[in-house]
């Protein structure tokens, strides 16, 4: 292997692992749009945020570090080696991919490579390890590495039931879920800071409380690049806390950060870095802080509107230039504004020796126009001179865009200049440096009576490069706040990156030579990290070295920094009371900077909750979600029975039970048709089969099978975990079509050893010891499919038909075999899974018996014979590695990655389409359409013989719907294989799914979509089919079913029945005539813009105010950014409406109209939603009402935040309204995606994909 470069070697939480040369150059065979997306998931980034690693490489470190388990399992070096270049061949010739986080994890810190785990909850609350608030703290410390949980909650006691211990009465399991859901969204958080925070985005240093809605509780989409101490990350969601006690943490350097007990900050160890909670910190720990990260835009300014001198408010500037920036960072040391309304006064202090002395009334002539008269006087006998304006329109200028900021104890730094690019930022601190400073052993200085001042200046100065030292300084009965660059680095960098202008008093500063022995430096006394090779890969940052301190002649002692790294001594951690609580969710590493110090992010988990059919609360519990606000943070499924569908069938009764007793005796299809009316009307609760799962648990005598992993596909035991994969059926066709049955067999094989090599590579959590025991008891590896619908294409089968779901069992059939064989042939050479004795598996008794196809195999497609009777030979005589083998999960990003057509089992979504991508990653605004066709669909027209300009036709037609079953002279053979998933028939979808569930001895993450017309009883009929099939689950979407309807009871039915019946013996009352003139509109109004991230886009909303002061709306505008010509048009037809509802002359008051409006637009949803609990917002109307809501309990409160009017977000907000080449109506099938903006969102697998770019939501 190949030594790293030096640039591979600098500081970063990820080291590389090395890659043989001859490997180096590797011809990886993928599409361009799978490189972007494989670019942004997979491979690991540097500090600059670029990748740190090449496409090979990435593999490298996967394969490699998986196969160092081969060494764990008694192999030798030649061994790993072996085995690393037989997956790294399997993975770069895109043959098999395991699930993302072995890509993300693999050869890094973390080494997590499970993405769910199942956790038992026991009806105990402390005596086992398994009790309520236990499994609680276990699934706490699964999320905090981003894996997800299941649970069964059918053990605990229902609700009222008595509880000897305490003479009371149960929770019950809804009660619990509830705990659990809130604890989730602080678990999931992992915890928060106050909203004074400054963070370092793409957008410049913004508050947290500039980037997260204070009056909206829980989670926010928004979208956003954020500073992290390895690069820049996408920052996608925020999240509220709401008031919660909190700490303030101080450092040596007079940084601080305050937050909930549970936050956390990285800190320098004798062993590296490590992450610690803020209630764990002691004083000396040392907290990293990551220099050199600020970036931002640059910022337009407003001009004032109505003033009598018109042409001098047309001569200030539009922009927040250098040399504008530089004469308010002197004004904020050394300026004032005059503070009354009637005395339009401003200007600056110059001390009379200054060289600046003419150059800043020449700069403020430049400034604000040749034409201003500027006063000058003498003050303090004659050492300083204070030039002034006299300007009612200049001042309105300055407080108009907040920079009226001067010297007092309330000064801060104006947020435009936080929020400018960096030399613009340089330019403040220049000016506010010259204005009042000292040199303190030649380093500068500044004095300030804002604490706030000095803080938000400290980290500007840390985003550009220089590490500070904040202090206290009494003057008299006030204090003063000073801050000082310290290091010889920080004032190299100072020198730099900030400097002085030529002409200063403090010029000496650029080329002064540093005091070393009384600096301060970056990072305490350390030592480089060295990682064994058979370990993890320890991040390259220094260690708390453990000889002493280099000491100088005064004690100080301290090694220069290291690349941007520095790091800072904590003093006191004390309590600071309450206070509202922010954070935000940051993509790969989950990092960013606050107050420049490195700290983790909010993180919210995924999780499954199920209840048994015959649990005495099961009504509560498949009513839990009617309120989609209720539970938030879990997905619901019911665990059906065999005893429950017969009862079914037969109109029988059914018992609801507890520990053995019966509690209630129920009708069993009026509580299935309950299961049905909510499943049909928002998808939840899903329904598992359990009886089919646990007939085929490999180790019945341990546990009865009773919860899966939250995407529902993985039934697992207690503590147990996905190890999940997918062979790519699409690499595995001959040219002619025919199905490559041996190079299936070979892939197949590597594959089942690099995942049960995945079992003992994994990491799992060190504080849970039960994860990886329970994962090497029974060794559960789930190998799967991708590209399904491709292979069916080239070998000219119709999904669906008889044809096809014979071929799909004939294919799972075949890796099920294969995997099995494998599995036997790695007992043999390492041992059995450890559980086999007992086990269905146990060679001495065995109990399983091989597959049986659900339906005749009357083709072979060429497929070698199966020998099963070997498979049980073996087993007998060797035992079998993997307690289970095979299972179909979700595909979305790693099938977009190795280029499938069609995600995991499902069908292809569309077979032509448009997509769109910027042309310039700096400008959304820049954007072109790009034509995709199903490779397969062309070459088949092709072959057909059709000539260049029919094909074209074809495309255009297929273009409208994605499909090609309408387009008029297609082949016949083409237009009966070449199906997509709306061309398949509910029915169809179920029987292709039991094909398959009959090979495969874990669950299936499968799809069956319904019409939106689809009835009650068509949801009713899919249930009972695949349970009669062997289904073990079922997904069922009916399109458009997330809309948020109230469910009706009884009782209401009977209420609303009896008002209407009321209201019809009412005598009719005249209404008012709909030609009523509307209102007139002034020519000037104020009013407010908001950005509403929602499903169908970003959407910008104005809301006008009738401009007399009594906060009543009148008229509503609306733009929806990288949305399609359709969505555009709707949403200035909802801005019309409204507004015609608004100016309509009637006696109801405005305020109540738009109450009426949120009323009817509340909740109203489409196929996909963004956001959780409170902040789901379920479409674009939804999302509208969100913010007319927002807008009335803002004015409802005197809210006295700055807003921006129309005009102002016009020239604030950079806007892409009028894009040419936005989505047209003809997009076929998919929903907008959240994060390209292309109409290929899929629900499909269970799950929400993205054609395009690779989202994903599982």
């Amino acid at each position: 292997m190949v030594a790293p470069s030096r640039r591979d070697q600098r500081v970063t939480s990820f080291r590389k692992t090395p890659i043989p040369a001859d490997l180096a150059d590797r011809h990886i065979n993928i599409t361009a749009n799978a490189r972007t997306v494989m670019e942004k998931r997979y491979l690991r980034r540097g500090e600059d945020g670029q990748p740190i690693e090449t496409e090979q490489e990435m593999f490298w470190r996967v394969a490699y570090h998986v196969a160092l388990a081969e060494r764990t399992l008694g192999g030798d070096d030649e061994q790993v080696e072996f085995w690393a270049r037989k997956f790294f061949d399997l993975l770069t010739n895109l043959a098999f991919f395991p699930n993302s986080p072995t890509f993300t994890g693999a050869g890094t810190p973390l080494g997590q490579l499970a993405a769910c785990f199942v956790l038992a909850i026991e009806d105990d609350m402390g005596r086992t390890g398994s009790g309520i608030f236990e499994t609680l703290r276990h699934a706490a410390l699964i999320q905090q590495t981003g894996g997800g949980n299941g649970f069964s909650f059918s053990r605990l006691r229902p609700a009222g039931a008595l509880v000897r211990s305490s003479n009371g009465t149960a929770t019950g399991p809804v009660g619990f879920l509830r705990v659990y859901d809130q604890a989730f969204g602080e678990i999931a958080q992992g915890g928060c800071l106050t909203p004074d925070t400054l963070v370092f985005t793409e957008k410049g240093l913004l508050r947290l409380d500039e980037i997260v809605r204070q009056r909206r509780p829980g989670w926010q989409a928004h979208e956003l690049t954020v500073s992290t101490d390895e690069g820049t990350r996408r920052s996608r969601q925020a999240y509220n806390n709401g008031i919660a006690p909190v700490l303030k943490v101080t450092t040596d350097a007079g940084l601080h950060l305050s937050g909930t007990h549970n936050h956390k900050v990285k800190i320098l160890t004798e062993n590296g870095p490590v992450w610690r909670r803020f209630d764990e910190l002691e004083p000396g720990d040392a907290i990293l802080v990551k220099l050199n990260e600020h970036r931002g835009e640059t910022q337009s300014l407003r001009r004032p509107e109505e003033q009598a001198d018109q042409d001098l408010a047309a001569a200030l500037s539009p922009i927040l230039d250098e040399e504008m920036a530089f004469f308010l960072g002197y004004m904020g040391s050394a300026g004032f504004i005059a503070p009354s309304a009637n005395d339009h006064r401003f200007g600056v202090t110059v001390a009379a020796d200054s060289d600046l002395i003419d150059e800043i009334p020449a700069s403020m002539q430049r400034l604000f126009g040749p034409e201003v008269s500027i006063y000058q006087h003498a003050v303090d006998d004659d050492a300083a001179i204070t030039f002034s304006i006299d300007s009612k329109t200049i001042k309105d200028y300055l407080i108009l865009n907040g920079l009226d900021t001067v010297a007092h104890t309330e000064a801060q730094v104006p947020r435009l200049v936080r929020m400018s690019p960096r030399s613009v930022v340089a330019a403040f601190l220049r000016g506010l440096f010259e204005a009042e400073s000292a040199t303190s052993h030649h380093y500068p200085q500044i004095s300030s009576p804002s604490k706030r001042l000095v803080d938000e200046v400290a980290v500007m100065v840390i985003g550009l490069g220089c590490p500070v030292r904040i202090a206290g300084v009494d003057h008299g009965e006030t204090r003063h706040w000073t801050l000082e660059i310290h290091s010889p680095a920080g004032l190299n960098t100072w020198q730099a990156n900030i400097g002085t202008v030529s002409s200063s008093r403090y010029a000496a500063w650029t080329d002064s030579e540093p005091h070393t022995q009384r600096s301060r430096l970056a990072i305490p006394q350390s030592a480089p990290v060295t990682a064994a090779p058979s370990t993890h890969a320890r991040p390259a940052y220094p260690t708390i070295a453990h000889s002493e301190p280099i000491a100088g002649d005064d004690g100080y002692g301290y090694t220069q920094p290291i690349d941007d790294l520095w790091a800072v001594r904590v003093v006191t951690i004390e309590a600071a009371g309450e206070a509202l609580t922010l954070d935000i969710e940051v993509d790969n590493n989950h990092t960013y900077l606050a107050n420049g110090l490195v700290t983790h992010n909010s993180r919210r988990g995924a999780n499954m909750a199920v209840l048994r059919v015959d649990h005495p609360d099961i009504r509560e519990f498949i009513k839990c979600k009617t309120d989609e606000n209720s539970i938030t943070n879990f997905n619901i499924s019911v665990g059906i029975t065999d005893e429950f569908m017969t009862a079914v069938e037969e109109g029988t009764t059914f018992n609801l039970r507890f520990d053995g007793d019966v509690w209630e005796t129920v009708d069993a299809r009026e509580l299935f048709g309950m299961i049905v009316k909510h499943a049909h009307h928002n998808g939840e609760p899903g329904v598992l089969f359990l009886d089919h799962a646990n007939a085929e648990n490999p180790v019945p005598n341990l546990y009865e099978i009773e919860a899966t992993n939250p995407c529902g596909e993985q039934f697992l035991g207690p503590f147990e975990n996905c190890c999940l994969g997918a062979v790519n059926l699409s690499q595995h066709t001959t040219e002619n079509g025919a199905v490559d049955w041996d190079r299936l067999a070979e892939s197949i094989a590597t594959s089942t050893r690099f995942l049960d090599d995945v079992v003992t590579a994994n990491a799992y959590v060190p504080a849970i010891p039960e994860l990886r025991d329970s994962a090497e008891r029974v060794r559960r590896i789930g190998l799967g499919i991708m590209g399904l619908a491709d292979m069916m294409y080239a070998a000219g089968v119709r999904y669906g038909a008889p044809e096809g779901q014979e071929f799909a069992s004939q294919v799972t059939e075949f890796l099920r075999y294969h995997a099995m064989k494998t599995s036997v042939e790695l007992a043999e050479e390492r041992g059995p899974f450890l559980a086999i004795k007992g086990s269905r598996y146990d060679p001495d008794n065995l109990q399983w018996t091989p597959p049986q196809p659900l339906l005749e195999h009357e083709t072979s497609w060429g497929r070698p014979a199966l020998d099963w009777a070997a498979i049980e030979e073996g087993i007998r005589q060797h035992g079998i590695r993997n307690g289970a083998q095979t299972t179909i999960a979700p595909t979305g990003t790693i099938a977009t990655v190795s280029g499938c057509e069609g995600y995991g089992c499902e069908p292809v979504f569309a077979l032509a389409y448009k997509r769109y991508v910027n042309t310039n990653a700096g400008n959304a605004n820049e954007r072109i359409a790009l034509q995709y066709t199903s490779p397969l669909f062309a070459k088949a027209l092709r072959r057909a013989n059709l000539s260049e300009q029919q094909i074209d036709e074809i495309v255009r037609e297929v273009n409208k719907t994605g499909s090609c079953q309408a387009v008029p002279d297609l082949p016949d053979n083409i237009r009966r294989v070449f199906v997509t998933a709306g061309d398949i028939t509910a029915e169809e979808h179920i029987r292709m799914q039991a094909a398959m569930q009959a090979n495969i001895d874990n669950a299936i993450s499968k799809t069956c979509n319904f019409p939106s017309t689809a009835t009650l009883d068509d949801v009713a009929q899919a249930y009972e089919l695949g349970w009669h099939l062997g289904c073990k689950g079922l997904t069922v979407y009916v399109t458009g079913s997330r809309e948020k309807v109230v469910l009706e009871t009884d009782a209401t039915r009977a209420e609303r029945g009896k008002s209407q019946h009321e209201q019809s013996k009412a005598e009719a009352q005249p209404l008012p005539l709909f030609n009523e003139k509307k209102k007139p509109r002034p020519r000037r109004l104020p009013g407010k813009t908001y950005r509403s991230e929602t499903p169908a886009g970003t959407t910008y909303i104005t809301i006008n105010e009738n401009g007399y002061g009594e906060g009543q709306p009148f008229e509503v505008f609306m733009q929806t950014a990288k949305a399609g010509s359709e969505i555009a048009a709707v949403s200035e037809a909802m801005g019309r409406l409204i507004s015609l509802i608004l100016r309509i002359a009637s006696p109801v008051s405005p305020r109540d109209r738009v109450k009426e409006v949120i009323r009817q637009l509340g909740g109203i949803g489409g196929g996909r939603q963004l956001g959780f609990g409170p902040n789901r917002i379920a479409s674009l109307p939804d999302g509208i009402a969100q913010v007319l809501q927002e807008y009335l309990e803002e004015s409802d409160d005197g809210y006295e935040e700055d807003e921006l009017t129309a005009y102002q977000a016009a020239h604030q907000i950079p806007l892409n309204l009028n894009d040419p080449d936005t989505p047209s109506a003809a997009t076929p099938v998919g929903d907008l995606c959240p994060e390209c903006g292309n109409t290929t969102l899929i629900r499909e697998e269970g799950c929400l994909h993205c054609y395009t770019c690779g989202y994903s939501e599982c």
